[in-house]
This record gives C-alpha cells, structure tokens and sequence, in this order.
C-alpha cells in the first residue's frame, strides 16, 4: 500500500494535475518560496525533477481557497427587451 505522504511526481505529472504554468513559471516561483522545493534524481545537470505529492495537492487546495469564485453569467441583472 502506497501512502500518498511518500509518492512523488514529475512535472509532467503536476501538468496532468491541471498545474499549467511553464518550467520557468515553476523555477521562479520556487526561488521565490510559493512552489514546493525540488527533489532531484541525480548529480547530473539534465536528472528528473520530482516533487512530494501530497505539496502539489496542498499547494493546489490553497490556490483555490484564494480564488474568487467566478461571477456566473445568469447572476446578470436580466434586461428588459420588451418594446412599448
């Protein structure tokens, strides 16, 4: 059995999780502390990039607590179009 805590995932994987911004996007905004760290898998300056699961998921979660949700279009004041 597999515990969520201890999977990793790639980015392609994040992307499939519906996360789309660029590697770029991801890098700054991992420097800037607003994106989970990295976990590399190797020395190499081309090794695999993984992140923890279960921080994509929360990451994810908060963005969408602090996004207001969407005006819905029949929340329009209705326009009377009846001619007198």
């Amino acid at each position: 059995m597999c515990k969520l805590e201890r999977l990793l995932i790639d980015r392609n994987r994040v992307r499939k999780l519906g996360v789309m911004l660029s590697r770029v996007e991801i890098d700054r905004r991992e420097e800037l502390g607003e994106w989970p760290r990295r976990i590399k898998a190797g020395n190499q300056r081309n090794s695999r990039v993984y992140y923890w699961y279960h921080e994509i998921v929360a990451m994810i979660k908060r963005w969408a607590e602090e996004t207001p949700p969407l005006k819905d279009d029949n929340d329009q004041p209705q326009v009377d179009q009846s001619s007198d």
